[in-house]
């Protein structure tokens, strides 16, 4: 075979497979789905440069949507043990216990690991303390 048509097949399978990458990014982009850049990267087995460089909008678009789910799965989150928080500065003074920080973290203990390390966590804790007419 000749140099121009080792060439010829290269360029056909480089097309393809660009073509390939293309529809899985824009399929990914039309049906919503939540995926990470790494990890789409890693499954169509490209790097990162190459999915910034053929397709910058659409991995922009892509990492966007992401940091986006997270976000709205954190603040979830934050609402949902918030909301226990609440709940048991509410249950332990009507059983007779003071609502401490150690207290209200072993009431609602089962996988919430380190929950008063979060400022935010701390404040709704002391905003309900302080709303029950207790000292911190």
């Amino acid at each position: 075979m000749t140099n121009s048509v080792v060439l010829l097949k290269t360029t056909k399978r480089i097309s393809y497979a660009h073509n390939k990458i293309k529809k899985v990014i824009f399929n990914v982009l039309d049906k919503n789905i939540i995926i990470s850049k790494a990890k789409l990267v890693n499954d169509l087995g490209v790097s990162a440069g190459y999915l910034n460089y053929r397709f910058p909008d659409e991995s922009k678009l892509i990492s966007f949507n992401y940091r986006k789910h997270l976000r709205i799965k954190k603040e979830n989150k934050f609402t949902y043990n918030a909301n226990l928080i609440r709940q048991a500065t509410i249950k332990l003074p009507n059983n007779g216990i003071y609502p401490s920080c150690n207290k209200v973290f072993n009431e609602i203990c089962t996988n919430t690991t380190m929950l008063f390390v979060n400022a935010r966590y701390k404040q709704v804790w002391e905003n309900q303390i302080f709303d029950r007419g207790y000292n911190s």
